[in-house]
């Protein structure tokens, strides 16, 4: 009839394989503290939405892309739970991870021994302070010189051993906190002073000091494991010296 006529042909390519996830098995998290977050590794060429179960009841859903899908169980009461996570892909293909979650309230602070303040001589080796703090659940800890936080990092249980080599004369406040998972805390602080064999009362030094990053070094491993973090600490000479 010399009408022209366009056929046209949709195609759907059908997607036949599950979405991935790397996810953990079992978590041990603390009520009320901040950052108690499940994280899921996700990935597939074609997603679209997920669902999160806590004791086989949906808590969560939403749409996802490739990346990472997280939940808070901060919230969950004390107790073991079952936190699941179902994603699937626009061909319904899916696939789960089931993290079995212990949730510990934890309201007891980590221990800590108390070293006795040290008086060293200027130019010796070997002057180290050794605090023993203890915890169920250790996490991080923080050292501080002078009110000013000069390293922090993961805390295993480890005894901690501080370095006080290389410092000049004066008078320094070195203070280790601990943490543990729940956020509990405990604390403890040195008085270092540094003298040289002909230091006098009269003498007056300049504070507070300089000082390089620390260098932390792990040795050891078990119960007798330390962290052990050697400072490069100077200070202005004594004045008039």
């Amino acid at each position: 009839d010399g009408n022209n006529a366009t056929d046209v042909v949709h195609v759907h390519v059908y997607d036949g394989t599950d979405p991935h996830i790397d996810g953990l098995t079992t978590k041990i998290a603390f009520v009320g503290a901040s950052g108690q977050l499940l994280v899921w590794n996700v990935s597939d060429l074609h997603p679209t939405n997920y669902s999160i179960y806590v004791d086989d009841s949906l808590s969560t859903e939403g749409d996802w892309s490739t990346g990472a899908i997280t939940f808070d169980v901060s919230g969950l009461s004390v107790g073991d739970h079952e936190v699941r996570i179902v994603v699937r892909d626009i061909d319904m293909n899916e696939a789960s991870n089931t993290v079995m979650v212990r949730m510990i309230l934890d309201s007891t602070s980590p221990t800590i021994n108390s070293p006795d303040d040290v008086v060293i001589y200027y130019g010796t080796t070997g002057n180290v302070i050794v605090w023993e703090p203890s915890d169920l659940y250790p996490d991080h800890y923080e050292v501080a010189l002078n009110g000013t936080v000069l390293t922090s990092g993961d805390w295993n249980g480890e005894k901690i051993v501080l370095s006080i080599d290389g410092l000049d004369v004066g008078v320094y406040l070195f203070e280790l906190t601990v943490y543990d998972g729940a956020g509990n805390s405990a604390a403890d602080s040195v008085n270092v002073t540094v003298i040289a064999p002909s230091w006098t009362a009269t003498t007056t030094f300049t504070y507070p000091p300089a000082f390089d990053p620390l260098v932390l070094l792990l040795i050891g491993g078990g119960a007798a494991a330390a962290i052990v973090i050697v400072a490069a600490l100077y200070i202005k000479k004594r004045k008039g010296a």
